[in-house]
């Protein structure tokens, strides 16, 4: 009777492949044959690894517990037995999967929190060209840029040493949360999801190619929509100037004490970057909805998490 062992190699090889690291970590011990193929460079080009990879949390009955507790996993700047042949110079992707990690600005400083245990990652595979983050949830606060955020989470890698050379970031199925404050009912949320995209990445991370790859998923909308916005911002009343739009329009009018209508009138929203035109989109059907029923419908629905 055909077992397992009859398989093709290179079968085996694409089985191994859909394995995360832990995964590999414990089946390599079945059989010196599997083994053999686990430590393949074929089999360890493409890695996927989760939170719970690092996650902080006893595995003190496991017999794998000198490996899996994140204290020595994310911290030892030796190699990690386990882990001989499965990282190294041979990996070219790196997966990292989310699954609804939240990633967000750290104590509002000017650096982000990185998925926990990536710069450790990065640093023992130090040919990997793709990473990929699946499944993450990128929390942004008052006027932050998607742009200015993934550009500062790859370069921020490292507290002391430079980062790591990426040559494609790939986005799959993460989602930006958006938060406006100040409200008379507290903060109001909204959601932009990134279904799929990949970037390429140049040695400097320009900005502007982390904000043409975001402009399709963030304003997926034509020239009617920013149009709406630019008729209908003027009616928002005072209190909105006041707090929830105040960072933005400080932002582009300079600080001052106070913002008028005619201020809100004179902004070029046609060139305005796309986080701003949600903030003042969002910020006009919250207030239509409660306060203002006249606003006018916009040309083009906005997700049901908008409304």
């Amino acid at each position: 009777m055909a077992n397992i062992k009859d398989l093709p190699h290179d079968l085996l090889v694409d089985i191994f492949t859909c394995a995360d690291l832990r995964t590999r970590i414990k089946i390599r011990r079945v059989c010196c044959y599997w083994k053999h193929v686990l430590l393949g460079p074929l089999t360890n080009q493409l890695i996927q690894v989760d939170w719970a990879c690092f996650e902080a949390r006893s595995w003190r009955r496991s017999a794998w517990s000198q490996y899996y507790q994140s204290a020595f996993m994310v911290r030892d700047e030796g190699e990690v037995p386990c882990l001989r042949g499965l990282l190294g110079k041979h990996v070219r992707h790196v997966i990292y999967v989310g699954r609804g990690l939240r990633v967000r600005p750290n104590n509002g400083a000017a650096y982000y929190d990185y998925p926990v245990g990536l710069p450790w990652l990065a640093q023992r595979t130090p040919q990997a060209e793709t990473l990929q983050l699946e499944g993450f949830l990128f929390q942004l606060f008052g006027g932050d840029s998607c742009a200015t955020f993934l550009r500062s989470l790859l370069l921020n890698e490292f507290e002391e040493e430079p980062p790591h050379k990426w040559r494609y970031l790939t986005l799959k199925n993460c989602d930006f949360l958006f938060a406006l404050n100040g409200l008379s009912k507290g903060s109001i949320y909204w959601t932009v999801r990134v279904p799929d995209l990949t970037i390429e990445l140049d040695s400097d991370l320009t900005l502007s190619r982390f904000t043409e790859a975001l402009m399709p998923f963030l304003w997926p909308y034509p020239e009617e929509q920013v149009d709406w916005v630019r008729r209908n911002a003027p009616l928002l009343p005072r209190s909105y100037r006041r707090r929830p739009l105040f960072g933005t329009l400080r932002e582009f009018l300079g600080q001052r004490n106070s913002y008028s209508i005619a201020d809100v009138e004179a902004l070029d929203y046609k060139h305005m970057p796309k986080e701003s035109l949600l903030q003042f989109a969002r910020c006009l059907i919250y207030h239509k909805a409660r306060k203002n029923p006249s606003i006018p419908e916009p040309p083009f629905a906005f997700p049901d998490d908008f409304q």
